[in-house]
């Protein structure tokens, strides 16, 4: 049921919890049952009032949250939450959602939340997405993964770019066109071969 969502909701950010002491933990599991709930209706959840709801508030809570773990689920739960409301055209603006991801991908201080990220764009990125998002996700990976001094990070960035990688765009009528879009990222891929880490490779 859609309205099983909005508990989940209510407690995902400190204030709204302040009753059960603000928890980390009580923000965390409701950030994994946002995913789960949103996920298991699959399309008939996509875009309901709650669901769109339980993407802005999981992306509040990855830049806000003060604890690595809630950031990391709500990370993991975004991607998940995201693949299912994506629209079936490509958005004139970048939707605040990816540019929350892409901020966490980039500036977390945390390793824990940058691999959550990565792994969240890999579902972005998924064959059945508007070219938009996929580009986005390959270009978010690609920074990752030649510039995040992680390991954990890199290697999550090579493996969903791989994933990415390995599709045409969905309703690109030109394969020339789809195969340009993501040379950069082969590039970035063979570049990363190159690593001197036997994980990255």
């Amino acid at each position: 049921d859609d309205k099983a969502v909005v508990p989940a909701l209510t407690w995902l950010t400190p204030e709204r919890c302040s009753g059960r002491g603000g928890k980390s933990s009580v923000r965390f599991s409701a950030a994994r049952a946002l995913e789960k709930l949103v996920g298991s209706r699959g399309e008939a959840a996509a875009g309901s009032a709650n669901a769109l709801a339980a993407v802005r508030e999981l992306a509040h809570a990855l830049l806000t949250d003060e604890h690595e773990e809630v950031r990391s689920a709500a990370a993991d739960a975004l991607g998940e939450v995201v693949r299912l409301q994506m629209p079936t055209e490509c958005p004139r603006e970048i939707p605040g959602e990816i540019d929350a991801l892409a901020r966490a991908l980039r500036g977390d201080k945390e390793q824990e939340v940058r691999v959550a990220a990565a792994r969240a764009f890999g579902k972005i990125g998924v064959k059945t997405a508007p070219p938009t998002y996929r580009l986005l996700a390959s270009a978010n990976l690609q920074g990752a993964l030649q510039n995040d001094k992680d390991i954990h990070v890199r290697v999550e960035a090579a493996c969903a770019l791989g994933e990415i990688g390995d599709s045409q765009p969905h309703g690109d009528s030109q394969p020339q066109r789809a195969v340009s879009h993501f040379q950069p990222a082969n590039l970035a891929l063979r570049q990363a071969s190159q690593n001197g880490s036997f994980l990255v490779r």
